[in-house]
């Protein structure tokens, strides 16, 4: 039994970075011998263990081959004789490809230190073409490593992904967004969605974005994770319809739904009476989602200053409003009523 380090730790050794966390390959085991060690199994069909102590993961050296569509769409062999070579050669990209055995020693089979240095993103064989959620994984490390190039016998690769929708459309919404999760807290937001457009990604999932837009957007944002999609999105609400189509997690979605049934309404407050005021208040919810009304009022003063400013306002005089003292102080069949006046009111007075 032989332990390597492998992927990202490795890749972020080699670039100076502090890895984010250490991933394990284990050749020549099985998994009766990793339980008897004491690793815990993850899952019932992958062959992935816990460490009894450190709880890091350990991966039992395989092997893959394409049987079906998509990303679960492959037949996986583990058998102890896997070398690490063969184990790596399923790997997406050559930087991902490293190994490090416990003396420290590197195993590059696949010239990855060489890519590292060159500053190339490159597949490492014929066999990334069969994962199509690899379009997805060169965007995200395309904004983890601004810096690098997309190799061209790659990007062609991607492209004919791409070119066979049935394929991306296998993807699970959820896998779409964690790997957008992922890219929204690289700087380089913007990178991941123009690799997705030049790749054909954004077609094939029928996903409408003008890329060429976004760098200024988020440069001017200082939101975080998937809100700084919504400060994209709120420049482009003709867009929202296909990204709510691939049924985005809820507070995001929420936001999405907000941004584009609100949003000429929103980016023109002064036409508003007090009360037409206070209903767009209450679908942004400072009252009970005050999160969620900080991120939306962020995703507007990207767009503008001066709308932000005002409903900022607006929101402080709504939520000066004493509530409690109301339900003290008045029959409970008019509580909501008073409320709702006083918070009128609070608005009018700003007016």
């Amino acid at each position: 039994m032989q332990v390597y380090l492998v992927g990202g730790a490795v890749r972020d050794q080699l670039l100076g970075n502090k890895p984010r966390e250490n991933d394990y390959v284990v050749v020549g085991s099985t998994p009766d011998e990793m339980k008897k060690q004491g690793y815990k199994q993850v899952g019932k069909d992958f062959p992935v263990f816990l460490h009894p102590k450190t709880h890091e993961e350990y991966a039992l050296a395989r092997t893959e081959r394409k049987s079906g569509k998509g990303y679960h769409g492959f037949s996986t062999n583990f058998s102890p004789t896997i070398t690490l070579e063969e184990d790596l050669m399923r790997r997406d990209l050559t930087i991902n490809a490293i190994a490090q055995d416990e003396s420290g020693h590197i195993i590059d089979p696949y010239h990855g230190q060489d890519d590292l240095k060159n500053q190339v993103l490159k597949h490492v064989s014929d066999a990334f073409v069969e994962d199509p959620l690899r379009v997805l994984r060169v965007a995200r490390f395309q904004a983890m490593l601004p810096e690098f190039n997309i190799d061209q016998s790659t990007m062609a690769m991607m492209q004919h992904i791409c070119n066979h929708p049935d394929e991306m459309t296998s993807l699970s919404h959820e896998r779409i967004w964690i790997e957008i999760l992922k890219a929204s807290q690289f700087k380089a937001f913007d990178l991941f969605w123009s690799v997705l457009d030049q790749s054909g990604c954004l077609s094939a999932l029928n996903i409408k974005l003008d890329c060429t837009k976004l760098s200024a957007i988020l440069n001017a944002s200082k939101l975080e994770g998937y809100w700084r999609l919504s400060a994209c999105l709120w420049q482009q609400p003709q867009c929202i319809p296909s990204f709510l189509d691939l049924n985005p997690p809820g507070e995001l979605k929420q936001c999405l739904l907000i941004i584009l049934n609100k949003h000429e309404t929103i980016l023109n407050p002064h036409q508003l009476s007090a009360s037409e005021i206070l209903q767009v208040l209450r679908s942004i919810d400072p009252f009970r989602r005050p999160e969620r009304a900080e991120q939306i009022m962020s995703t507007v003063k990207a767009s503008s200053t001066e709308v932000y400013n005002f409903w900022t306002k607006m929101i402080q005089a709504v939520l000066t409003v004493d509530t409690t003292q109301i339900a003290k102080n008045t029959e409970p069949k008019m509580i909501a009523q008073q409320i709702e006046t006083a918070r009128i009111n609070a608005i009018k007075h700003l007016l």
